[in-house]
């Protein structure tokens, strides 16, 4: 009872909060934050980009975009690899040798996929996801970038690159799904291990060699399990301190799964589960029958907001599904935040929403974003910015939301991020009349 009690709850908060948001736009100032930015590309839009259709990961070198994606034909192997920087000024960067040389770089090992992206304190890259070799089985990949793109050859024992196994495991699906770069060097990686009962979190951490870091849990790696035999895996991550917190997805039944939980972990420097945080380590956010997280970001005093969308297929479609929600240092719903802990984020009812991500502002202000899962033609938000209590920022777009009213042509939003000077990068799903449908952009937003 306790599922249905909250998440009709969640509902009807949206409700009662959704109709400022559906309401006609108020006419933007010029130059107001929640704007495009005419400074980058073609009125704060670059061109469509040719036959990308999944945009996997987006990082910051100071004022350039990078993003890391695959095109429409493949299912993401490192043949089809789409690693792009762009200037400050919008335009595709000519010196960035990325996505071919990269590829190049990569045919030798086997099946490859990449899909999280960090920038180093170096001024280059990682970028992480997994392979399958001809040694069976799946592995973890970590590749080093240099500034311009290329391969980093004194990572990884000349190659660039290195391959991580987490014991027997050699099922689809095992690899890493998000990356960090310490200040120091040294590598964050997250995941999943499919074992042949289930999947667990998996993390390792990674010296500025390449080489597994022994300080890390004895051997550089390490799993977090949940309630056996359910699956779940690390989608994102967030560090907190000298500690990291990893965000999932619980499959709460059998495949597939028509019952998810959200799962959080904290693990010290050392790698062990901090069990100071919520119950030994862990917390599981329980709020409806398909509960999923999207990513989760640290913010002042250790705590951590995640994002993620709560859904009951036994209620109608409406506006509660998307969520915030603030944890403390000790695992517990920060109740200075939103209601009780949790923000509920204004969707229209007839439309199913994407699952929000989010990300955090150098001034301790929130940015999550999503997009509508189904068509239609009504309105729909796509970018929030949420203030360190918890609320909807009133300077920002239209009452703290910017929607498709303001980004005409835009369907929905991939990614986000926050420059140091607080104005937006987003990777958008843009009308592309050259061809003829859907591809993906990237736009700048003031802030």
């Amino acid at each position: 009872m306790r599922r249905r009690t909250l998440a009709t709850a969640l509902l009807a908060t949206a409700l009662a909060t959704s109709p400022a948001v559906l309401a006609p736009p108020a006419a933007y100032a010029d130059g107001s934050p929640g704007q495009l930015d005419p400074t980058f590309g073609a009125a704060g839009m670059s061109a469509p980009l040719p036959h990308e259709a999944f945009a996997w990961d987006l990082a910051l070198q100071g004022k350039r975009p990078v993003s890391l994606g695959r095109d429409r034909p493949g299912e993401g192997s490192a043949q089809r690899l789409i690693l792009r920087r762009f200037t400050a000024g919008g335009a595709l960067d000519p010196t960035f040798a990325g996505g071919a040389a990269l590829r190049r770089a990569l045919r030798a090992i086997g099946f490859t996929s990449l899909v999280g992206l960090s920038t180093a304190p170096d001024g280059g890259f990682v970028a992480v996801g997994s392979a399958v070799t001809s040694k069976p089985g799946w592995a973890m990949l970590v590749v080093r970038l240099r500034n311009d793109g290329s391969l980093k050859r004194s990572f990884g024992n000349g190659k660039g690159y290195v391959l991580t196994r987490f014991g027997t495991a050699t099922h689809g699906g095992t690899g890493w799904s998000a990356v960090r770069v310490l200040p120091s060097g040294k590598i964050l990686a997250c995941g999943q291990r499919v074992g042949t009962s289930a999947a667990t979190m998996a993390v390792a951490r990674y010296r500025p060699s390449g080489a597994l870091d022994g300080s890390f849990s004895g051997d550089g790696k390490a799993t977090v399990g949940f309630a056996a035999p359910h699956d779940v895996g690390c989608d994102s991550l967030a560090l907190s301190g000298r500690r990291v917190v990893l965000s999932g997805t619980i499959g709460a039944d059998t495949r597939p799964y028509t019952q998810t939980t959200g799962a959080l972990a904290r693990l010290r420097a050392d790698g062990r589960l901090d069990t100071t945080f919520g119950d030994r380590g862990r917390v599981v956010i329980d709020l409806s029958p398909r509960t999923s997280l999207g990513s989760v970001v640290a913010t002042d005093g250790e705590a951590v907001v995640v994002s993620g969308r709560a859904a009951d297929d036994q209620l109608p479609i409406a506006a509660g599904e998307l969520f915030l929600r603030r944890y403390d240092a000790a695992g517990q719903l920060d109740a200075t935040f939103g209601d009780a802990g949790t923000l509920v984020l204004p969707t229209p009812t007839d439309r199913v929403p994407e699952v929000a991500g989010v990300a955090a502002a150098p001034d301790g202000r929130l940015v999550a974003w999503t997009g509508p899962a189904t068509p239609g033609s009504s309105t729909y938000p796509l970018l929030y910015r949420v203030d360190a209590t918890g609320s909807l920022d009133g300077g920002f777009g239209v009452g703290g939301v910017v929607s498709t009213d303001e980004l005409p042509g835009v369907h929905r939003l991939a990614l986000a991020r926050v420059m140091p000077d607080l104005r937006i990068v987003a990777i958008g799903v843009v009308d592309d009349p050259v061809e003829a449908g859907e591809s993906l952009a990237v736009l700048r937003l003031l802030g």
